[in-house]
């Protein structure tokens, strides 16, 4: 059932996803091809897991609020990882670059770490984890003066 607390959740981490993949993109210019690409699969990721994880959960409390704001964040960012990381191996099947397809599919993980990677810089993570507390207080904020 719609709620403004997971409106709130789906239209603040999508922004926040966004803004955080453009300071990826700042960061790692390498990257800068597959924008479009990042921001669109970042922002349905977040608007799944504000919907589903973040607006349905909220309502006990700020503790509790930032405890999944950093869960939702954490969620956006594997989910998000493991995208990149399939779209890569469905671009290397199409190259035939696998001779079988075990060998593709255990490039995944291998995939998400090597990503993974390119969030650990302590402005990326900052990043991160300020926006997932400011985005569940405000979603908090939300559930408790309008739910």
């Amino acid at each position: 059932m719609p709620t403004a607390a997971r409106l709130v959740a789906v239209i603040s981490l999508s922004l926040a996803t966004a803004y955080i993949m453009f300071l990826a993109i700042q960061t790692y210019p390498e990257l800068e091809r597959d924008f479009v690409r990042m921001v669109v699969a970042g922002v349905i990721v977040s608007t799944i897991v504000g919907w589903r994880g973040l607006g349905r959960r909220v309502g006990e409390g700020y503790r509790s609020a930032f405890g999944y704001g950093l869960r939702a964040a954490v969620s956006i960012i594997f989910w998000t990882l493991f995208i990149f990381a399939g779209d890569f191996m469905i671009a290397g099947m199409m190259k035939h670059a696998y001779y079988q397809p075990m060998a593709a599919v255990l490039q995944i993980p291998l995939r998400m770490i090597q990503f993974g990677r390119y969030i650990l810089t302590p402005e990326l993570v900052g990043t991160i984890v300020v926006s997932a507390l400011f985005c569940s207080a405000l979603t908090e904020a939300v559930k408790r003066k309008w739910d």
